[in-house]
């Protein structure tokens, strides 16, 4: 579930990967649907990774974008 501030985030461009014997296996990219639901299918063992980054447009002097970051990391064996 893709959050911010509290709230599910519609659309959100959503990147997921996995580490397996000390490579890297190629990344996912996938976005949420309209409740802020991204799925990735697990498909394999190894370190996975799983994040997205939330950019906002302002509109304040010297400042153009507010980035909030998340992330999650974990593994299967």
């Amino acid at each position: 579930l893709c959050v911010k501030d509290g709230e599910p985030v519609a659309n959100q461009f959503v990147m997921a990967g996995r580490e397996s014997n000390r490579r890297v296996i190629a990344s996912l990219a996938v976005r949420a649907d309209a409740n802020g639901v991204a799925r990735v299918k697990l498909a394999g063992g190894g370190k996975w990774f799983i994040k997205f980054i939330h950019m906002t447009k302002l509109n304040e002097a010297n400042l153009d974008y507010e980035s909030k970051w998340a992330s999650l990391t974990f593994e299967i064996r």
